[in-house]
């Protein structure tokens, strides 16, 4: 939908596929409105590219803010992948958590 990444989120990209391909453990600190959804759901997104027989999750405190994340990289994760995302409530999850399932 024409968003561009700033060079920051590329960079914890590609950190975090590197880390998944090598199983590497690697914690990367993002600031607030420096683009963690995006970064979240593009690695999620290419992580199951990577292995298309597993899923991929993206675990948040708040589910406002999960389904509002799912709504703004909906578009991507569906043209990127060809399958719908979907949405965990913490009643499912049964803790104090929300949970995107790619």
């Amino acid at each position: 939908d024409g968003k561009e990444l700033r060079v920051g989120q590329l960079a914890a990209i590609l950190l975090n596929v590197y880390n998944a391909m090598t199983f590497t453990k690697c914690m990367i600190e993002v600031k607030t409105g420096e683009g963690k959804t995006f970064i979240c759901a593009i690695s999620a997104a290419v992580a199951v590219k990577l292995n298309p027989t597993g899923t991929s999750m993206i675990l948040t405190a708040s589910i406002d803010r999960a389904a509002a994340d799912l709504d703004s990289t909906k578009a991507f994760l569906e043209a990127y992948l060809g399958k719908v995302p979907s949405l965990m409530s913490s009643w499912e999850l049964q803790e104090d958590l929300s949970l995107i399932h790619i």
